[in-house]
């Protein structure tokens, strides 16, 4: 039985581009397999087979490097391109002085917006377990069926959730309402601050200078200072056990916290234990429904943790909660905490803010500066 010879387009093309040693053994086995595959699969398969593998040959180890026919005179060149690129500055200063500040004006806009996405993209990212943490989100719905998403939530679903559901390793609730003026020696001092959980420190990745980070928040009218308020106040940290003023009430210092590094999406100058809340009838109403406002909730996830079954617990919570309300309805949502900033423009976020179509306008601005350089 004959068969037809193999395709010869390809095989002039391996021909002229396969090493000498490798050619021989290279083609011989192609062949070989051609008119196998020509017995058993027929000849149309074959020569698709036959091509694919030359093909697939033609990679680095194997083909020829390439050399340059004539040797050349490198720094000659050089020389001569530079003399006429003189010469044409010469002839046209005005001209080359305007295309040479364009492209430097154009390149340094470039560096400058590629190195301001990396910073954008990178908040958060020093949380040692920041692909865990997630932020719980809500979109409320007035009774004229309005909706809006705030990054807010109330704080009954982060109670709710850790004494109900589980999947979660850890629960934190946020009140952002401590702000004002905080008083040490009949001296006043603006500052802002949260009300966090006992184990904020378990879940964020911020260096404390001195306190015990398991304990600091625990008790009632525990308060964290920054390093900088700190010194503003005491011109010292090593203050430890010292008391100040919060409108009504006291508060002692239980530790120092380095700061908030500038790529976080929340900067404060305080941190106070929010069982001081609890303990206040004042307060009370923070643990309602309705109240979303200025509290968050976020969530650490174990390793192995199902982001979907978290989910359907904060679907079952806001269709319980809602029955229950007359006037609104809300739904919470969950958020990786990578994706708070930049964000989708949520209301109530709880630090700075920057939304992804801000960044997409400044890439575009960019490139239009770039092609008109």
């Amino acid at each position: 039985m004959s068969f037809p010879n193999p395709p010869k387009f390809l095989t002039k093309i391996l021909r002229s581009l396969c090493r000498e040693p490798f050619y021989e053994e290279l083609q011989g086995d192609l062949e070989e397999r051609f008119y196998r595959d020509c017995k058993y699969n027929g000849p149309s398969k074959a020569r698709r087979k036959y091509n694919l593998e030359i093909i697939k040959l033609l990679r680095p180890s194997v083909i020829k490097s390439p050399q340059n026919p004539l040797p050349m005179n490198q720094l000659g060149i050089f020389k001569n391109y530079f003399t006429v690129s003189l010469r044409n500055l010469k002839r046209q200063k005005l001209f080359s002085t305007i295309n040479i500040i364009g492209l430097a004006i154009s390149m340094a806009v470039g560096l400058i917006t590629i190195s301001f996405i990396t910073e954008m993209e990178n908040y958060d990212t020093f949380h040692e377990k920041a692909n865990r943490i997630y932020r719980v989100t809500t979109t409320r719905t007035n009774h004229l069926d309005q909706s809006n998403e705030y990054a807010s939530t109330s704080l009954l679903a982060g109670q709710r959730i850790a004494d109900e559901y589980g999947g979660t390793e850890e629960v934190i609730q946020i009140y952002k309402g401590m702000w004002g003026d905080l008083e040490r020696d009949q001296k006043v001092y603006r500052f802002s601050g949260h009300y966090v959980s006992s184990n904020y420190f378990n879940v964020f990745s911020f260096p404390l200078i001195s306190g015990n980070p398991e304990t600091v928040l625990t008790e009632p009218n525990s308060i964290v200072l920054t390093e900088k308020l700190a010194l503003k106040i005491f011109q010292s940290v090593d203050v430890l056990g010292n008391t100040i003023k919060f409108k009504e009430g006291t508060y002692t210092i239980t530790g120092i916290l380095e700061g908030f590094p500038k790529n976080s999406h929340m900067r404060v100058d305080a941190l106070a234990s929010i069982s001081t809340l609890k303990k206040d009838e004042e307060y009370s109403h923070n643990w309602e429904w309705a109240t979303m406002w200025s509290s968050y909730v976020y969530l650490l996830l174990p390793e192995d943790g199902n982001p979907e079954m978290i989910k359907k617990h904060l679907t079952d919570i806001s269709k319980q909660e809602n029955e229950k309300a007359s006037t609104f309805s809300m739904h919470l949502h969950l958020e990786p905490m990578t994706d708070v900033f930049p964000g989708d423009g949520k209301y109530n976020e709880i630090g700075p803010t920057m939304t992804r179509s801000y960044i997409q306008q400044i890439i575009i601005l960019t490139l239009i500066v770039l092609f008109s350089a």
